[in-house]
């Protein structure tokens, strides 16, 4: 177990060893913020482990303030992208050596929405939390595609995925940007969100599943590969391959409508919108929408 919360992490740790009856288990410091930490690590799994079955790109940071790593990035870039990438390339000759084996990379949904910022990769110029993490995120599908082809024929293969929106600390960074009432409707969506455990279920599936043992560089949601039909959780036309002017076409208007449910439809301002029209009698439905969009350009 790699982590930056040591004491967290061997709590974790205990845990597990009591429920599991597994005591083969090793906590490691990691700060994925740190190129230097990153390679620590590394060394010391290359000089202490003989095989490394499952690399699981896990931790991440999620629409953070303009924060900087320790070597100068953008700290969601950084954390979540170029930490995992340093980390996997350190450990490709053991992953190698250990075939057949697997990297599993925590992706989202939220890089269908993203862009590779080349010439400001920083976003120095104009930083906005949300395009900083969508790149990232995308970064992350990228990296699982040309790291998938790179290994054809090594035995190591390659997953990323979207785990499901889970009730962690992970928006802990939204919470102070937030208006009060803001706040009180994200606490009753966690309620109701996935659970850790649940959230973690496509992980494991991707690193245990015996059935993907061939499959490499594609996409998975919901415990399941994502299909290339066309339906609005895929983005697999592009982990299958093609162009980036294709991939947008093919799939924008599907996951145009998946991002308007997520982000308008279940937005804290639309949710309360929809509170007071159904507990307010004799509202005027066009006031209402009126009201709506105005509100919904304030909020953005």
């Amino acid at each position: 177990m790699a982590c930056r919360d040591i004491p967290k992490a061997y709590t974790a740790a205990d845990e597990i060893r009591q429920k599991t009856g597994n005591g083969n288990i090793v906590v490691k410091k990691l700060d994925l913020a740190s190129l230097k930490s990153v390679r620590e690590l590394a060394k010391y799994v290359q000089e202490n482990e003989k095989r490394l079955d499952v690399l699981i790109n896990n931790a991440g940071i999620m629409m953070c303030p303009k924060w900087k790593t320790e070597d100068g990035f953008e700290m969601q870039f950084g954390v979540n992208h170029l930490g995992p990438f340093l980390l996997t390339n350190c450990l490709l000759d053991l992953l190698k050596k250990s075939a057949p084996s697997r990297v599993v990379v925590v992706s989202s949904v939220a890089h269908v929405t993203g862009s590779i910022h080349f010439d400001d990769i920083n976003l120095d110029r104009n930083y906005d939390n949300l395009v900083s993490y969508r790149q990232s995120k995308l970064a992350n599908i990228l990296f699982a595609r040309e790291l998938a082809a790179r290994l054809q024929g090594t035995g190591v293969t390659v997953y990323s995925l979207h785990p499901g929106f889970i009730r962690t600390e992970l928006v802990r960074h939204l919470f102070p940007q937030w208006a009060w009432w803001k706040k009180m409707l994200a606490s009753v969506a966690m309620m109701i969100v996935k659970s850790p455990w649940e959230g973690a279920q496509t992980t494991i599936y991707c690193a245990v599943e015996e059935s993907l043992a061939n499959e490499s560089g594609l996409y998975y949601r919901q415990v399941n590969v994502c299909g290339d039909n066309g339906n609005f959780q895929t983005r697999c036309i592009f982990i299958r391959g093609g162009t980036a002017h294709k991939i947008h076409g093919s799939v924008r208007f599907t996951v145009s409508w998946y991002m308007f449910i997520v982000t308008r439809l279940l937005h804290p301002a639309t949710l309360l919108h929809f509170f007071f029209l159904f507990t307010t009698r004799g509202v005027n439905n066009n006031r209402f929408v009126s009201m709506h969009r105005s509100n919904s350009r304030r909020s953005d």
